[in-house]
């Protein structure tokens, strides 16, 4: 358990833990749910999450407060789609909220303040 790519797969399992699912839940990234769907390939989550935090930027760029609200839906319909893919369930319901309504300031910072802590996160388990 000395790498961080070993942490990714070996969180236990969602099935059977009661108040401790919702503490893996809390994450910015479900592991459980990214290693499921790699089937516990470690460098296959990396590679995934590296490009999800890839994507997260680019669709920040197109998310602007006051903007067109068009261009926002379009990035944050992107963003959603990216943040489910990974497990990112709190990131995808902030985006979800600007697809509703792209001109919402307050849905924007959500998804602002989401990415950045689903960014941290990634970038502390890449240490």
């Amino acid at each position: 358990m000395a790498s961080a790519g070993a942490e990714i797969s070996e969180l236990p399992s969602e099935e059977g833990q009661g108040a401790g699912r919702s503490r893996w839940r809390a994450r910015p990234v479900d592991l459980v749910y990214l290693a499921a769907r790699t089937r516990a390939d470690r460098a296959a989550e990396m590679e995934i999450l590296q490009t999800f935090v890839g994507q997260m930027r680019q669709c920040l760029r197109s998310l602007v407060p006051g903007g067109d609200a068009a261009a926002n839906r379009t990035a944050a319909a992107r963003l959603r789609a990216a943040a489910l893919a990974v497990g990112a369930f709190a990131l995808s319901a902030s985006a979800e909220a600007v697809e509703r309504n792209g001109t919402d300031p307050d849905a924007i910072e959500s998804v602002h303040s989401c990415v950045i802590e689903a960014e941290n996160f990634v970038s502390g388990l890449c240490r």
